[in-house]
């Protein structure tokens, strides 16, 4: 292995060890690295545990042009690399086994769930004309963005790669229930009537159950291409740490909506940006891929620290007494508990 390959690895260890492990120091370090381009030399590194093995891989993908190969390579393994890589005009295109084979790709506008998920982001945006102003640039805009991630991924969706189509179904599975916690969060508040919340519930229940079961026939007719991939969304509703977002959400408008924090907006839009980022990503979690669901489970936990941050700040500032806030800290305490366990859980299943 190149020296300076070992040296990377090394420095990370020893961070790692400064933070004790904390996953969230831990993920602030692997971004770090992958912003610096040198991410990929932890890629075959045996002695990590597995949610760092996700994160790699996820800010591997999510950085991969900025990775700097070249830069640690020695004279003489960039010799050999560049023989290797060096153009074959008569070598065949070599095709990747988990892509074949090609699927036949139909006229996307005659598949019936991305008719549904048209009309969804027209009922959507039927249903939020009536939020508040402050709502406009931040629950409409969100919601207005899942849902068309929904249609723009079905779309994506009609090709020739099996893996690729249910990547992208699987992202529109959970913009959709992204979709459905937007929708939530905006009832409990009461910027939306049961009758409008009903009516996009059932596109949703639609376009979710339609992906499924195309994917279950693409699995069946390719179990040797799927492979074990899971084909099951439970009902998010169910889910203890989303039904306490929901309340927690509540809360946090509660508490911001109070005339004390009328001349500090950046305080109050930390309340209520952090409270709904918690549940919009726990909802969205809800995909196919386990490393999807850690990321999005990781992130509701950042939004956690997030909320709790602008608690604390908000008490500082004499904008709410301690004793105000407690019901709030001990639903987030909860919340985390939840996440925190179901983390654990998938760290002990091998990631799909």
């Amino acid at each position: 292995m190149n020296k300076n390959v070992v040296t990377v690895i090394k420095d990370y260890k020893e961070r790692r060890e400064e933070v004790n492990y904390s996953i969230f120091d831990i993920e602030k370090l692997l971004k770090e690295l992958a912003q610096k381009g040198m991410i990929w030399t932890l890629k075959e590194e045996d002695e990590l545990y597995e949610a760092e093995q996700i994160l790699v891989e996820y800010y591997l993908n999510l950085y991969r042009h900025l990775q700097n190969y070249d830069g640690l390579e020695s004279k003489e393994e960039r010799l050999t690399n560049d023989k290797s890589t060096s153009f074959n005009p008569h070598a065949k295109p070599t095709q990747h086994p988990t892509e074949m084979p090609n699927l036949k790709i139909q006229q996307i506008d005659k598949f019936i769930a991305y008719k549904k998920a048209v009309q969804l982001e027209r009922k959507v945006e039927q249903l939020t004309n009536n939020i508040t102003v402050f709502e406009k640039y931040h629950m409409i805009d969100q919601v207005t963005r899942s849902t068309a991630s929904i249609r723009e991924n079905i779309a994506k969706g009609e090709q020739h790669f099996i893996k690729q189509k249910f990547n992208n179904y699987s992202v529109a599975i959970g913009s959709a229930i992204e979709t459905r916690a937007w929708i939530d969060m905006s009832l409990s508040l009461g910027y939306i009537d049961g009758k409008g919340h009903e009516e996009v519930d059932i596109l949703i229940d639609d376009i979710v159950s339609i992906l499924i079961s195309t994917l279950k026939n693409l699995k069946d007719e390719h179990p040797s291409v799927v492979g074990l991939l899971p084909l099951y969304v439970p009902n998010i509703r169910s889910f203890n740490a989303y039904t306490l977002g929901i309340e927690l959400v509540k809360k946090a408008y509660q508490l911001s909506n109070n005339r004390m924090f009328s001349n500090n907006n950046a305080l109050q839009k930390g309340l209520k940006y952090n409270a709904t980022s918690v549940v919009a990503n726990i909802a969205e979690s809800n995909q196919l891929y386990v490393k999807k669901k850690f990321v999005f489970l990781n992130q509701a936990l950042a939004a956690l620290q997030g909320l709790n941050s602008a608690i604390e700040s908000a008490v500082n500032l004499n904008k709410v007494s301690e004793t105000k806030v407690q019901e709030i800290k001990s639903t987030m305490i909860m919340i985390e508990k939840i996440v925190l366990k179901t983390l654990s859980n998938i760290s002990s299943r091998k990631c799909a």
